[in-house]
């Protein structure tokens, strides 16, 4: 986990020097304190998947810009090696499969989630889309009021400007591939 929490690290004061703002100015952006985004910066802290998100979503960048590591022109995925981004409550891991892809504005995860787990995620930027694969279990997705279930081999494309909610409706664990188009 050091790794990860180092690589977010170096990342995150990449992207906050890039654009110009103090780690006040980075606080009021993201809603995360600026104690907190500090103990992030000096690799002092094991953020939580909702933290980094607030962080992504106030900085308007893709997530897998703060936990991807150095760019290579391909790259095989084993997932045994992959340290997956636990959940606040860990009743879910997001395995980050294909960070962030500047030309094609895309990342894949793969997210596991606990039985009864309730991610709530918040709205992305406009033209984002969401598309949702399920490969084990079931899952019900609520966009805003409207609630789709889905079950193993089923799929959903949906746009991801409006808040939405994972929840697993198996008695194991859930498992989907997420692919997060930036248009």
């Amino acid at each position: 986990m050091q790794d990860l929490n180092k690589t977010i690290a170096e990342n995150l004061l990449t992207l906050r020097k890039q654009k110009g703002l103090s780690l006040s100015g980075l606080s009021e952006a993201t809603g995360v304190s600026k104690s907190m985004l500090g103990q992030i910066e000096r690799a002092e802290s094991n953020p939580t998947v909702t933290t980094l998100w607030k962080i992504a979503k106030g900085l308007n960048i893709s997530f897998s810009s703060l936990v991807e590591h150095e760019k290579k022109p391909f790259k095989v995925v084993r997932q045994k090696n992959i340290i997956p981004i636990i959940g606040d409550e860990q009743e879910y891991k997001v395995y980050t499969i294909f960070p962030f892809d500047e030309q094609r504005k895309i990342e894949v995860f793969d997210v596991h989630f606990s039985p009864g787990c309730i991610l709530k995620s918040e709205s992305h930027i406009n033209e984002v889309f969401e598309y949702v694969l399920v490969y084990k279990g079931s899952l019900e997705i609520t966009i805003e009021d409207k609630s789709i279930k889905l079950q193993t081999n089923d799929a959903i494309k949906f746009y991801a400007d409006k808040s939405h909610i994972y929840k697993n409706i198996s008695k194991g664990t859930t498992k989907m591939h997420n692919i997060i188009f930036y248009g």
